[in-house]
């Protein structure tokens, strides 16, 4: 009966993703600033940027299917 009953509310779920998206950037691109070559930080950009995305997804996807959001 209650949809929302073993999941966070949409509000805080959207927050704790901005946020965690906001501090993760900060700490890539604030890393990478003693790289002296650019093509070398870009790399460094898109690894961590494109390993974030995949464990993003991993866990985003464990939670939502281990609650049994959205699924069969």
């Amino acid at each position: 009966d209650d949809f929302y009953a073993g999941g966070l509310p949409e509000w805080l779920w959207f927050l704790i993703h901005i946020l965690a998206a906001l501090v993760g950037g900060y700490y890539i691109f604030n890393a990478t600033s003693t790289l002296q070559k650019k093509l070398r930080q870009i790399l460094s950009y898109t690894v961590n940027i494109f390993f974030g995305v995949v464990v993003y997804f991993v866990i985003i996807y464990s939670y939502v299917l281990g609650l049994g959001i959205d699924s069969f």
